[in-house]
């Protein structure tokens, strides 16, 4: 059974990542959504 990455909160992919370690589609669901906020936060702090 596929799971579906982008309706898990991030701290159920993070642990679904830690248990399936070797599931690659999992470790880039994780990272996308990481980059995600590391830019939502560069955007809102450089606005002044």
């Amino acid at each position: 059974m596929k799971q579906d990455f982008s309706q898990m909160s991030r701290k159920d992919l993070k642990a679904y990542v830690l248990f399936h370690r070797d599931d690659l589609e999992a470790l880039h669901a994780l990272y996308e959504r990481a980059l995600l906020i590391l830019k939502q936060y560069v955007q809102s702090t450089d606005n002044p």
